[in-house]
Order: structure tokens, then C-alpha cells, then sequence
């Protein structure tokens, strides 16, 4: 009887556990982040234009009420407050069946894709030709 009972309790949890369990869990973002790089493309001449903006302190700070606040201007926004979400879904409005899931960042009604790297984040327009943003953790 008590090989029964643990082999239940055993199936009961591996059964509770399975990949769907880290789907949707979005990065946790909230904090300061020093803007360090931006790229556009130059479509004409089909190369890249990059902004570096190394001594200039340019904080992202993604407060936990979803309020980004900026404190000077830059290449990605205007200093300011601005509503954010983090969620995962589509860039595009109509996708395909097919198309994976990613996460998405929306900024006021701007939509970025979103990428997380240990301490940097990318937040990305490529996909319709416009600029990338490189954001590391400020401390």
C-alpha cells in the first residue's frame, strides 16, 4: 500500500509538472536601465547608424506601477513618463497560425520586440525599419 500511495503522489507531481509552466511568464524589467547604444538603419545606403551613449546617463526607469520614466531626451524617446506593458504576443496585428509567440513591449502605443540578455535588454523596431534600443542594468 505505501508503494501505491508514493507512486501516486510521484505521478500527481510529474504530472504538474511540464513545459507549459514557464510559458507566458514574462522577465522581470522593472528598475533602471542605462541606454547605451542606439541603431537605425540607413535604408538608402543599407547600412547601420549607431548612437553611443556612454557618459550620458540616460535612464530608463520601468517603475512597478507600468510607468517608464526617461530622464533626458534621446534617439528612443523625449524625457518624459510614458505607460508600458510587457506581455507576450505578436508584433503583427493579423498573424499567421503559425507565427510564435514573443514578448512584446508596449510603449504608450508603440509596440517593440523585446529581448532580455543577463543584464541587457533590446528593444527592437526592426521589424518595420526602425531603431534598436541596448539597455543595461544600472545601479
Amino acid at each position: 500500500m505505501k508503494r501505491f500511495v508514493s507512486l501516486f503522489i510521484a505521478v500527481v507531481l510529474l504530472n504538474g509538472c511540464s513545459d507549459d509552466d514557464t510559458a507566458g511568464r514574462v522577465p522581470r524589467i522593472t528598475g533602471k536601465w542605462k541606454l547605451v547604444q542606439y541603431v537605425s538603419y540607413n535604408t538608402a545606403e543599407n547600412t547601420p547608424d549607431t548612437t553611443a551613449y556612454p557618459e550620458d546617463n540616460v535612464i530608463y526607469d520601468f517603475r512597478i506601477d507600468k510607468v517608464l520614466s526617461v530622464n533626458k531626451d534621446n534617439a528612443g524617446y523625449h524625457k518624459g513618463e510614458y505607460s508600458y506593458k510587457l506581455e507576450s504576443g505578436h508584433l503583427s496585428g493579423s498573424p499567421s497560425e503559425k507565427a510564435p509567440e514573443e514578448y512584446v513591449m508596449t510603449i504608450e502605443n508603440t509596440k517593440w520586440a523585446f529581448d532580455r540578455f543577463s543584464d541587457t535588454i533590446r528593444l527592437s523596431q526592426a521589424y518595420v525599419d526602425g531603431g534598436v534600443l541596448f539597455l543595461v542594468e544600472h545601479n
